[in-house]
């Protein structure tokens, strides 16, 4: 069975040309190869943090239910007063 592994590393003090460089010479044991190194960018997420993240889910789901309750109440006042009646 093969195994994966997903290693985020922060780099802010080389180029990613040179952190790759570094990273595929230490890969090497005794002159074999232990493993392949490739890069892929992660994008920025317009949420700094999982707690933010956390917060606008939790207000999403309030606003949501906010929304649903006034349109519910705004269709039964208007089949109550008469207006669904064809």
């Amino acid at each position: 069975m093969e195994e994966y592994w997903l290693v985020a590393v922060q780099n802010e003090s080389e180029t990613i040309r040179a952190a790759m460089r570094r990273f595929d010479a230490n890969v090497h044991v005794k002159g074999k190869r232990l493993a392949d190194i490739s890069y892929f960018a992660i994008p920025e997420l317009k949420v700094g943090t999982v707690d933010q993240l956390m917060v606008l889910s939790d207000d999403l789901a309030r606003t949501d239910s906010h929304v649903e309750s006034t349109v519910r109440k705004a269709e039964r006042l208007y089949y109550e007063t008469g207006g669904g009646v064809g």
